[in-house]
């Protein structure tokens, strides 16, 4: 079996990913990464330093709809018109998916 990314779920909806984003993944935890953003919309890693390298890679597994989102209040909307307000410090990754979420 293969490695899986440790996490927990947000309310009302989105993940925050207890696992180092900052180490190199292997094959089942990229695939888990894509799994839970394609899932869940929003991943979010609290103190998550990590390089502008990094931060590629990892934007790169997710694909062309993830969406870094800048330090500070971020909303999100999903289909229904559920909202989730997160606060984003400098170092974190919260990352989101365009094609299913609006933000403001």
């Amino acid at each position: 079996m293969g490695v899986t990314l440790q996490f927990t779920r947000m309310e009302p909806f989105g993940i925050v990913i207890l696992s180092d984003l900052s180490r190199a993944f292997g094959p089942s935890e990229a695939f888990h990464l894509r799994d839970l953003f394609g899932n869940h919309g929003v991943i979010l890693a609290r103190s998550a330093v990590l390089s502008q390298e990094r931060r590629d890679e990892l934007l790169g597994l997710l694909g062309d709809k993830a969406r870094l989102s800048p330090a500070g209040p971020a909303q999100f909307t999903n289909a229904d018109g559920v909202v989730l307000e997160l606060v984003s410090q400098a170092v974190d990754f919260l990352v989101w998916d365009e094609a299913t979420l609006t933000a403001s």
